[in-house]
């Protein structure tokens, strides 16, 4: 989108004649954001720290000038498309900022795998995924996506269940295979866990 400014000045004769109009334009080009993408994950569900999700952002454009694109990958554990307010005795009307986390840093690269907490169960286990689009010039949008993971046992009757030894095993395999902000992420999704 562009904004055209014109600032004009008449210069008058001896008579109040418009003896000269003189004007200069600027044309700025305002820059909008990344567009036309999607999120997709998958699985669609899973269980927290056992299953492994595929994050992809295929499709996002933007005007040549403003490449390249990166993206970020993000999760929350409520719904991160709205703002709560809430009242008490000693607070009305505040804004309670919904926590985020990054699944790691942001980067050109359109995907990203990641092990997720399971989500709360007042929300059946959700887990609200987001991507966020910048460009060059840090225009940005955002895409949602929600998924569902459930918890796991603790028992270790439950092949499925989360013990110390599952969980070093799992930090193992993401070293030994490189994958180090795998890794990391794993780690902050285990603390997050506790």
């Amino acid at each position: 989108r562009s904004y055209t400014f014109r600032l004009s000045a008449s210069i008058l004769d001896n008579l109040g004649n418009y003896d000269a109009i003189l004007y200069g334009e600027l044309t700025l080009t305002a820059n909008g954001p990344p567009t036309s993408g999607v999120l997709r994950i998958d699985p669609p569900f899973g269980k927290e720290l056992i299953t492994l999700f595929s994050l992809r952002a295929p499709y996002w454009t933007d005007d040549p000038s403003d490449y390249p694109l990166s993206y970020e990958f993000q999760y929350s554990l409520d719904n991160t498309e709205q703002t709560f307010i809430f009242s008490s005795s000693s607070f009305s009307n505040i804004s309670y900022e919904i926590p985020i986390f990054s699944l790691g840093l942001s980067s050109e690269k359109s995907y990203s795998n990641g092990y997720f907490p399971s989500g709360l169960i007042e929300n059946n286990y959700t887990i609200y995924c987001i991507v966020v689009v910048s460009d060059f010039y840090s225009a940005s949008t955002k895409s949602y996506r929600s998924i569902v993971v459930n918890k796991v046992s603790t028992s270790n009757e439950d092949e499925d269940s989360i013990n110390y030894f599952n969980y070093v095993n799992i930090l193992n395999k993401l070293e030994m295979s490189g994958q180090l902000n795998d890794m990391l992420q794993f780690i902050n999704v285990g603390i997050n866990n506790l």
